[in-house]
């Protein structure tokens, strides 16, 4: 990146005895990236006014997309290469002749391949083999360095980007490079695998060793106007609510040990609505699941939760999305207002207003939670 003459003066550099003025500034270093963004965005602005409808950009890659401007073939478009090279060569903006593609239908974008005619992205088979190099001896036990776990941490968060549940399976690492001191580290300490990151790294392989590694391209729809809240309550279990009908499962007790805690049991209770739904027959939708707990909320925001117990319930709720095809969006309600606090506390709404069909309580909650309330253990609770 070409530095302004008038502010060479304020990047020098002190070598033998001489003083040395840069002309240019060097692509890693840490002020240029904010640099670079100020003209990768002006010139993106530029190429929109010009007539190219989208172009999107990740530091210094970027990639263009056409529109058709018929309905039939021969395909027709409102622009062509031609119009982006001459518009970068006004701007003295150079493109790298070797990484210059024609526009295509299937192409590669950020390390991903991008098939817009089948609508997926995945990794090509040799992404996947240089990423399966890099976790190779990840195994219990073996020692890695902090370079390793970083370079690690950095490629499969990248992987996230379009592995679904893969954001759950990286907690476990940002914990482990937390064993590394700071900057006075010694770069050649290590640390051995422990069992939770090799866990995670083994659910790494299968997702990489998969023939197809990556996620079908799908537009979200729009929500449906649908009142469903769920809540969770220490003192009795888990309420749930949706159009009027309601459902509650009781804690048992002992529930709350091992990592487990309320913000454990109010996930339990976004995976218990999230059954109850299904079972109602609702799939490929967008729904929206309003919780009064804040940490849910930012739990799905992030796509992940530092809390072991409730990583994993997070993970089996975005595999039932996948499953199902369903998008939920999750907004933050207050209590005096979520009709689902009731019967997580056992107070219960009338009889006649249980959901049904009630939905079967998963095996991997049965020694935490007792089978949804019916009528018959609701006048059971009552005398």
């Amino acid at each position: 990146m070409p530095i302004a003459p008038e502010d060479q003066v304020y990047g020098c550099l002190h070598f033998n005895g001489s003083v040395h003025l840069d002309h240019n500034a060097c692509f890693r270093s840490a002020s240029l990236h904010a640099m670079l963004g100020h003209c990768a965005n002006s010139i993106c602005a530029i190429f929109r006014f010009n007539g190219v409808q989208d172009v999107l950009k990740w530091v210094d890659d970027f990639v263009f997309l056409q529109h058709r401007t018929n309905c039939a073939a021969p395909w027709t478009y409102s622009y062509d290469a031609s119009l982006i090279d001459s518009i970068a060569a006004d701007l003295g903006w150079p493109w790298a002749p070797k990484r210059h593609f024609p526009f295509a239908s299937h192409f590669t974008y950020l390390g991903m391949t991008w098939d817009l005619d089948d609508k997926k992205v995945f990794f090509a088979q040799k992404k996947k083999d240089r990423y399966l190099r890099k976790i190779a001896h990840w195994e219990v036990g073996s020692p890695v360095t902090r370079k390793e776990v970083d370079s690690v941490i950095g490629t499969l968060n990248h992987c996230s980007l379009i592995l679904i549940a893969a954001r759950t399976h990286l907690p476990s690492l940002y914990e482990f490079a937390r064993r590394f001191n700071s900057k006075s580290s010694n770069p050649f300490t290590t640390h051995k695998i422990t069992q939770k990151v090799a866990a995670d790294i083994k659910w790494w392989r299968s997702q990489l060793s998969a023939e197809f590694c990556g996620m079908m391209l799908r537009p979200r729809p729009a929500p449906l106007s649908l009142l469903i809240c769920m809540d969770a309550s220490t003192s009795w279990g888990i309420g749930f609510w949706m159009e009027g009908k309601w459902i509650a499962w009781r804690s048992i007790p002992g529930w709350k040990n091992d990592g487990r805690d309320i913000g454990w049991l109010e996930m339990v209770a976004v995976e218990l609505a999230l059954h109850a739904v299904i079972g109602a027959g609702y799939k490929d939708v967008h729904l929206v699941f309003q919780s009064d707990n804040s940490g849910v909320v930012g739990t799905f925001k992030n796509g992940s939760s530092h809390n072991a117990p409730q990583n994993s319930i997070l993970c089996r709720i975005i595999h039932l999305f996948n499953d199902h095809n369903l998008w939920v969006t999750t907004t933050w309600i207050p209590t005096k207002e979520n009709p689902s606090d009731g019967p997580s506390r056992g107070i219960f709404p009338p009889l006649q207003d249980l959901f049904f069909p009630l939905p079967k309580l998963p095996a991997h909650l049965s020694q935490f939670l007792e089978a949804p309330i019916t009528f018959r253990t609701t006048r059971e609770l009552q005398l």
